[in-house]
């Protein structure tokens, strides 16, 4: 077939998503546009903007959806006028899904220490005018201080750390210098006490950040927590996944697996 030099590969694309399969239509964009913004909804009604490189851009572009397990358990156990607390935020997921439950009686506070992921995210909040959401280009750790992430691609961000080790199987491209705060110090500093849930995705650093907020997770009404435990990411911080299942447990919480690597947590009633 001969394709005439004056047809754009716009145009192309634009033809080929029109017969084909959505998933191919993807494909094809992350192959030749791979830096294109994709307008995406989350839950039906929460707009976003991902870019086609991403790692999360497939599941997002497809379905609007990640990690389904753990998606459905925060939307069931939120109520409108909780807090919930998004600590790896990236381009704003969870945390848009979490200010759309909560509603404009709760509140949603996010933290994301990749400068080029926060400036998405906060795009993705101007999208939807939430003003539930308080965004800090921070992390979240054990103790005050400033922290070197290590950064890679474009598109693949989602991978940081701050162990200074290598994700398995990649290579550091650079280092971010980021600042580090304790929750009970970030939550003792806008004079917060109470949050309903905690969401975690920190690439091996949930211990650090667990022990960063020992006094709220020792209060009457300790939060819930979701998140991601990895054991090749949790020995380059120098523990054991079983070292937060330990922690947790003398905290009263117990702990189930939603997916694999994915567990929430809850205070035992007794």
């Amino acid at each position: 077939m001969h394709i005439s030099s004056k047809v754009s590969l716009k145009t192309i694309l634009r033809r080929l998503a029109r017969c084909r399969p959505r998933a191919i239509w993807f494909k094809l964009l992350r192959l030749f546009a791979p830096y294109r913004i994709l307008p995406i909804m989350i839950d039906g009604s929460i707009r976003a903007q991902v870019r086609a490189r991403d790692v999360l851009a497939e599941p997002l572009f497809l379905t609007g959806a990640i990690e389904e397990p753990e998606t459905e358990f925060i939307k069931k156990n939120l109520r409108a006028g909780m807090v919930f607390v998004d600590a790896g935020a990236n381009m704003g997921y969870y945390s848009l899904l979490a200010a759309k439950y909560v509603g404009s009686s709760g509140q949603v506070h996010s933290f994301e220490p990749n400068m080029r992921v926060y400036e998405d995210f906060l795009g993705n909040i101007r999208l939807n005018n939430f003003h539930n959401i308080i965004p800090n280009n921070l992390a979240l750790g054990e103790i005050l201080g400033v922290g070197k992430l290590s950064t890679y691609s474009e598109g693949r961000e989602v991978y940081g750390s701050l162990s200074g080790k290598p994700y398995p199987g990649m290579q550091i491209s650079g280092q971010q210098n980021v600042k580090i705060t304790p929750l009970d110090g970030y939550l003792s500093g806008i004079s917060l006490a109470q949050v309903d849930m905690i969401k975690m995705d920190v690439e091996g650093g949930e211990l650090p950040l667990l022990k960063g907020a020992e006094k709220l997770l020792s209060s009457q009404r300790p939060p819930i927590l979701v998140f991601e435990a990895s054991e090749i990411l949790a020995e380059q911080f120098g523990y054991s996944v079983r070292d937060i299942f330990a922690f947790l447990s003398a905290k009263r919480y117990s702990v189930m697996e939603l997916s694999p690597g994915n567990f929430c947590a809850m205070v035992r009633t007794e």
